[in-house]
């Protein structure tokens, strides 16, 4: 009891902005020690206390990122560790679930803002995240997809969405068929074999319409997540960039941005065989990622966590290891939104995880307070980044 009374103390410190280092890491320790039904009982009834969400987003993220470096004990079996991460914050509330956490990289550990209290762009709305938007195109046809068809089967003559609505292929001499989503879009696909697909934001696949027919292949750009129907007789083929993948029936995400200078191909379950331009085949095996320097034609073959490199199809954003400038090109097609530097690029490593549902200032706010950069969002959605 004398335990619950310390944490709600030290957490009323934190919201008032009134807790030292010490104490802070008092009451890291003092949670870290509660078991998961207890923590999530006793933050709930503090917060539900509080009428102040962005406070609650505040803590809960810096908890989450504390959790999330003790839980790696230094890097010691890190996979396992993420996975549990994961896992142990499902059960956040709905103000709580759009927190976001960093492993700050600097010598004090934890850094605050000398100024907390100000505004990003108040003359600007703020912008929410990405929706589910996707455009089918086949000959001079198209059709806008949005949140009321959050998901679509693709027949040979028609496309079924998720509400039931039933989209006809009008024009039977179409040979070419695109899905494409756009910056700020997200979508789901069932092909025509029982191929399952889910595309990031500002991403294309295409395929011919005798696909499942007398072959399955497609082609692919940015991220796109597939779980393949088996089919020994009919293998599943994926072309992008420079490379060519074929498999029968197994699961894998494909990140081939045209922005990026590096393709990854990560195999989740199953086997795959990769081919690229110039270069020796690779056969992948699970939890295996096949990285493609464009410039240099260099590949790594390397063991990944693949719920690192997944966890965007999961409603999170995974920034373990990125730069700066490398994680602002995910906001940038995230939110839909351009990326401007005022001088040199900030040299900043960011880690940790983000809830895909949280609105760009949430975002910014946590870029400000922990990493010494400053933003400023203007009308016309363009952000610009100055340190």
């Amino acid at each position: 009891m004398e335990k619950r009374k310390r944490i709600q103390e030290l957490l009323s410190l934190y919201v008032a902005d009134n807790i030292d280092k010490s104490s802070f890491q008092e009451l890291m320790t003092l949670l870290d020690d509660l078991e998961d039904d207890s923590f999530r009982q006793l933050i709930n009834s503090h917060f539900q206390e509080a009428d102040q969400p962005e406070v609650n987003i505040l803590v809960q993220a810096h908890l989450h990122r504390t959790q999330h470096a003790l839980n790696n004990s230094i890097h010691k079996d890190i996979r396992e560790s993420r996975v549990k991460s994961m896992v142990r914050w499902i059960w956040i509330p709905v103000a709580a679930a759009v927190a976001l956490f960093f492993m700050i990289r600097t010598p004090e550990g934890l850094k605050k803002s000398e100024n907390t209290d100000r505004e990003i762009a108040t003359n600007t709305p703020d912008i929410s995240p990405a929706q589910h938007r996707a455009i089918i195109a086949f000959d001079n046809q198209t059709i806008e997809l949005d949140d009321t068809k959050q998901g679509i089967d693709i027949y040979k003559d028609s496309i079924s969405a998720s509400n039931g609505e039933k989209l006809a292929l009008r024009n039977q001499k179409s040979k070419q068929v695109s899905i494409t989503t756009p910056r700020g879009g997200q979508y789901q696909v069932v092909l025509l074999d029982g191929t399952k697909v889910w595309m990031n934001a500002a991403s294309q696949i295409s395929y011919n319409r005798d696909f499942a027919v007398s072959n399955r292949d497609v082609q692919v750009k940015g991220e796109v997540y597939f779980e393949v129907k088996k089919n020994q007789k009919l293998p599943f083929t994926v072309s992008y960039s420079k490379q060519k993948l074929m498999v029968l029936g197994t699961t894998f995400n494909i990140n081939a941005y045209d922005d990026e200078h590096k393709t990854k191909t990560t195999l989740i379950e199953g086997s795959m065989k990769v081919f690229t331009t110039n270069q020796p085949s690779h056969l992948l095996k699970p939890n295996q990622q096949l990285e493609y320097k464009l410039q240099s034609n260099a590949l790594k073959l390397q063991e990944v966590d693949p719920s690192s490199e997944i966890s965007w199809k999961n409603g999170i954003f995974d920034f373990d290891g990125l730069s700066l400038a490398e994680a602002m090109r995910v906001i940038s097609r995230w939110y839909d939104i351009d990326i401007r530097y005022a001088g040199p690029i900030p040299e900043v490593t960011l880690g940790g995880k983000m809830s895909r549902g949280v609105k760009l200032t949430t975002f910014l706010h946590f870029l400000e307070d922990n990493f010494n950069v400053h933003t400023n969002l203007s009308q016309d959605r363009i952000l610009t980044i100055s340190k």
